[in-house]
């Protein structure tokens, strides 16, 4: 997203100032900024499909990423490919591996643990952008409390129609 770099990599002789001109110049040219402009849009989230992500961030749970086996001990398989497709309902991953030796002797023995911790979008702050879009609340700063001023969410049933 950098005109003066790209156009450095086009043309690695070039010294910056030169680049910087020239890379100026081509974004003037509509052909250009066309094709910019297409890439943009194609890259670019829309209205639609960015309800639809944080309907599904409201509505997500780790299912998609856990396994229980037999004997009733729970892992999590981001190898699954329906987990692989929930991938973006998660927001932070923590593992740790622990390998240790009890015992002596021929009793000795090697053990290996992990344990691991999966966070996925905050479904709350889901929910609240989704009645944001839909304008089911209104932020206010008009309130105070105690000489200064509040932010209150305001619930709007029936999109404020009723009042």
């Amino acid at each position: 997203m950098n005109a003066t770099m790209a156009y450095m990599d086009l043309h690695p002789t070039s010294g910056y100032n030169a680049a910087r001109s020239s890379a100026s110049t081509a974004l003037t040219n509509p052909n250009i900024a066309a094709a910019i402009t297409k890439r943009l849009k194609e890259k670019a989230m829309g209205v639609d499909e960015l309800i639809a992500r944080y309907g599904e961030m409201a509505r997500a749970d780790t299912l998609p990423f856990i396994r229980v086996t037999d004997e009733g001990f729970v892992y999590f398989n981001f190898n699954d490919p329906r987990a692989k497709a929930h991938m973006y309902l998660v927001k932070e991953i923590e593992s740790k591996r622990t390998r240790r030796m009890e015992g002596s002797g021929e009793y000795k023995e090697e053990w290996e643990d992990e344990w691991v911790k999966v966070k996925l979008h905050d479904a709350q702050h889901a929910m609240d952008q989704i009645g944001k879009m839909h304008s089911l609340f209104i932020d206010r700063t008009d309130f105070t409390s105690m000489g200064e001023k509040i932010n209150v969410m305001v619930y709007m049933p029936d999109n404020g129609r009723d009042k």
